[in-house]
């Protein structure tokens, strides 16, 4: 992972744990495990999470039947069998990751609760 991707609070995965960046240094990352354990990584250690149906579905965003998803009336994602389109009014972006997944609803003004 490039670490200039990453931001507070963005989930990413190390070996398989899920974590939740909670410091970012010039190369390592600390993470935040569920159980409150925290430990820095290389970023290089580091595995982006990425974006399914179940997940999608995990953090609250609702099947429209259409390969389209809803978060709310302003905020959606399209697949289209290979990526992930979210799209608001003023943005079409693809999406391969969880973290990318954040960035864009923050940016929208989303605030996106994430228990994984």
């Amino acid at each position: 992972m490039d670490i200039r991707e990453l931001r507070i609070e963005d989930r990413v995965s190390h070996n398989g744990d899920i974590g939740k960046v909670v410091e970012i240094k010039t190369t390592h990352v600390r993470l935040m495990f569920k159980d409150g354990t925290s430990y820095l990584y290389n970023v290089n250690e580091l595995e982006p999470i990425p974006i399914t149906d179940k997940l999608i579905k995990k953090i609250g965003f609702t099947p429209m039947g259409d390969s389209r998803f809803a978060l709310t009336d302003a905020a959606l994602l399209k697949y289209d069998a290979i990526n992930y389109m979210f799209i608001t009014r003023y943005t079409h972006k693809l999406i391969k990751y969880l973290h990318q997944l954040q960035h864009e609803l923050y940016d929208a003004g989303i605030e996106l609760k994430i228990e994984l």
